[in-house]
């Protein structure tokens, strides 16, 4: 027992023991920060940065010494004024914010969607944030001893509130005004939300036992509700789970990214969607040679190469961000009987005569290139059939604008990541050929017939269109831009027949047979390359 009231005591004295310290340092680091954002503006170094990382570093070390001693009082002894001062510092936050939330949801609910906040999302905010704000508000302003002087429960919610305080200050140190705003943004969002959860975790603090249940009870329960939506909310659904998908749970589940992984067991598991990249290299001697850089990471038998399964898990989720498709264009296409092809819209006209000649008139795609067609000639292009189990309508797919511009984005790294071919330093980045592919599913009697669920027909493929080194889409008149290209067995109906895939085809490479029984990918043991000439 003496040898513990002993450590207990020279704990206390330990000048680093005192979480004040380094909460006051915390204070400074994330000031200074600040201040060099505030001064320099847009020029400011992005020494802030580390700045503010070690600020919020030496306040989050504050706030976890005064979390676990539970005993001591450090600012007992203190002036009584600096108490005061404290309290009504709390005090008017809590009040501020349990009036506030409360006022701001009468006004949504009257005024409609206010910028940035719908009534909903306000409701929920209010009904587990408003009453423990309230009752802290009231214990601080109010104290039933009219002792001024803090205790340790508000002690520990001062240390929240100030780390709070240093979360809204490293906001503003990464915030360098309207042109930068896209600096840091992520991270931004984060101290706004870290902001808020060390506001309601010192009104928690402070709050009666039972309240704090009751509150914490709400949190759990709304988040599950919301998850239990996201899990409902697929068609077809109820119109109660639609409404409260859209009026209440959807902020939060995009927020914290539960909307869309849920989404992929309930009611039934969806298709997964890869990238791929083929990034094309010149060489001296003029030729071009690619080679394939796929996200989720796959080797040639759709096998996993990530080492850890939460990765892969993480970069599919990142795919399925340039999954949503746009609006087609209007189709406006037809057969003209009298010239035997496809006329009207080119996007449609074009990719569906290139079908024709590879089916109707017995042309085979990797025979020879196309001929001059009843007086009209399209572009030299490997002819590639149509998937026959899918309507042609359904074979072309228009990513939408924020598709679009995440892919721009994926297809820059890309191009700086190889922008040095790793094998042979001489050869000249050239550009990048985009396809979104999706891996379907199979039935029940795929593996029936011990056919693998990583069989190449199960991909499908989409050609996004051709990108610089910078991420820029080239304008190409290539007739199969955003149509899928298939990947078919020359014999349907048996499963180890040869495998044709078109999309390795269209990208040029050169392993795009794949013989039926090994399984293996290689040159057409007759044809060889297929190289565009």
């Amino acid at each position: 027992m003496a040898n513990g009231t002993l450590n207990v005591a020279l704990k206390k004295d330990w000048l680093l023991a005192n979480p004040w310290l380094w909460l006051g340092l915390g204070l400074a680091l994330t000031i200074a920060s600040w201040s060099t954002a505030r001064i320099h503006g847009g020029n400011a170094s992005d020494l802030r940065v580390i700045v503010l990382a070690l600020g919020m570093l030496a306040t989050g070390v504050g706030v976890h010494l005064r979390w676990h001693d539970r005993e001591t009082v450090y600012l007992q002894g203190r002036a009584t004024q600096a108490g005061i001062g404290a309290r009504f510092i709390m005090g008017g936050v809590f009040l501020a914010a349990g009036l506030g939330l409360i006022v701001y949801f009468g006004v949504s609910c009257w005024y409609g969607n206010l910028p940035g906040w719908f009534p909903g999302a306000t409701f929920l905010l209010c009904i587990s944030v408003a009453p423990a704000s309230l009752r802290a508000a009231r214990r601080c302003l109010f104290p039933n001893d009219r002792q001024w002087k803090l205790d340790v429960d508000e002690e520990i919610a001062l240390s929240l509130m100030l780390a709070g305080g240093v979360c809204v200050l490293g906001w503003y140190a990464l915030y360098l005004g309207p042109t930068l705003a896209d600096d840091w943004d992520t991270m931004r969002l984060f101290l706004r939300a870290l902001a808020g959860v060390c506001l309601l975790g010192a009104a928690l603090v402070l709050a009666s036992m039972m309240l704090r249940r009751v509150t914490l009870s709400i949190l759990f329960f709304l988040h599950f509700c919301a998850i239990s939506n996201a899990c409902m909310t697929v068609d077809p659904s109820p119109w109660l789970i639609k409404q409260s998908w859209v009026r209440l749970f959807r902020p939060y589940l995009e927020f914290m990214y539960l909307n869309n992984a849920y989404h992929f067991f309930a009611p039934d598991p969806g298709p997964s969607s890869y990238l791929w990249f083929r990034v094309i290299f010149t060489t001296p001697q003029g030729k071009d040679h690619g080679l394939w850089y796929k996200v989720p990471d796959l080797d040639e038998d759709g096998n996993i190469k990530h080492p850890v399964a939460l990765e892969y898990q993480r970069f599919l989720a990142m795919t399925a961000s340039v999954e949503p498709d746009g609006s087609l264009p209007s189709l406006g296409v037809w057969f003209d009987n009298s010239k035997d092809m496809w006329v009207g819209a080119p996007l449609m006209a074009d990719r569906l005569n290139l079908s024709l000649l590879a089916e109707r008139k017995n042309l085979h795609p990797r025979d020879r290139k196309l001929a001059p067609l009843l007086g009209q000639r399209l572009s030299d292009h490997w002819r590639i059939p149509l998937s026959p189990v899918l309507p042609w309508a359904q074979q072309v797919r228009i990513p939408n604008d924020q598709a679009k511009m995440l892919l721009s984005s994926y297809t820059r790294f890309v191009a700086r990541k190889f922008a040095v071919h790793p094998e042979n330093p001489d050869w000249e980045f050239k550009h990048v050929k985009v396809y979104r592919v999706t891996h379907y599913i199979p039935e029940v009697k795929w593996y029936r017939l011990r056919i693998p669920p990583t069989d190449p027909v199960l991909y499908r493929s989409f050609y996004s269109g051709l990108y610089d080194a910078d991420g820029e889409q080239r304008f190409e008149q290539d007739p199969y831009l955003y149509w899928m290209l298939p990947s078919l067995r020359l014999d349907p109906n048996n499963p180890e027949s040869d495998i044709e895939d078109y999309l390795r085809l269209h990208a040029g490479d050169e392993n795009w047979f794949r013989e039926g029984k090994t399984r293996i990918w290689q040159k057409h043991p007759k044809r060889g390359h297929v190289g565009q000439d």
